[in-house]
């Protein structure tokens, strides 16, 4: 990326409480790419259509909006966003100060890793710490997962080059992607997460990002993947969070 390009940051609370994080977000983000920042304070009439025209754009790297209030226009947004979005989860306590460390989830098919491909290695190649982590559930953990040594360092090597992401490290973790994901975050002590998603909020969708948008305490960034991304497993029998829209 380039200072050409811009991050639009959009503002709904006339610069106060929420509009401050999401700022120091866009600033952050665009500090650590070498990207500009513009402002958008959307209308009251079709506020979601106003940042969509704004992020259809020339130039426009992605947006960066939040989600707490009680109707925040990111539901809207991020469904039909064509670029990435970066939000600012509910969990989100404080301002974003840096980009130093990302985690990227990766489910292990091409287009997850198509996807989340040109932004992490942007992030690597300005500076910041990448790491992608891996979930396998009990039946599609492989056979040295008891056994750390060799296998588990040619199949590390080799998932990252298949996924042509050299330079990123690798978490392998085994469990529900939901909880091992947000685990990562915190032990990671992560700045943001780096997400692929096929832009469908339903129910049964977009499990990780669902969960990730009500209970993360970093910001999300999201990415559209194409087609042949599959469902994202199912949490288990917790239960899910309300549909962010429904609030």
């Amino acid at each position: 990326m380039s200072a050409t390009e811009r991050w639009i940051a959009v503002v709904e609370h006339g610069g106060h409480g929420p509009d401050e994080q999401v700022l120091a977000a866009a600033r952050a983000l665009g500090e650590r790419l070498g990207t500009d920042t513009a402002l958008l304070a959307p209308g009251p009439d079709d506020p979601a259509a106003d940042v969509l025209h704004a992020l259809a754009a020339d130039g426009v790297a992605g947006g960066v909006l939040s989600a707490h209030g009680d109707h925040p226009v990111v539901w809207q947004v991020v469904t039909r966003a064509p670029v990435p979005v970066l939000v600012l989860a509910r969990g989100v306590v404080g301002a974003m100060r840096s980009v130093a460390r990302v985690v990227v989830p990766l489910d292990g098919t091409p287009a997850t890793a198509a996807a989340v491909g040109p932004l992490a290695r942007s992030l690597l190649d300005a500076g910041a710490d990448v790491a992608a982590v891996h979930v396998f559930d009990t039946s599609t953990a492989p056979a040295f997962w008891d056994h750390a040594g060799h296998s588990h360092l040619a199949f590390t090597e080799e998932f990252l080059r298949r996924h042509q992401l050299g330079g990123v490290r690798l978490d392998l973790r085994r469990g529900r992607p939901v909880v091992e994901v947000l685990s990562t975050l915190d032990r990671a002590r992560a700045d943001l997460v780096l997400v692929a998603w096929g832009q469908d909020l339903s129910p049964g969708h977009a499990d990780v990002v669902r969960h990730a948008l009500v209970g993360a305490s970093v910001p999300v960034l999201l990415v559209r993947a194409g087609p042949g991304t599959p469902p994202e497993p199912d949490a288990g029998p917790s239960a899910l969070p309300p549909d962010p829209g429904s609030r």
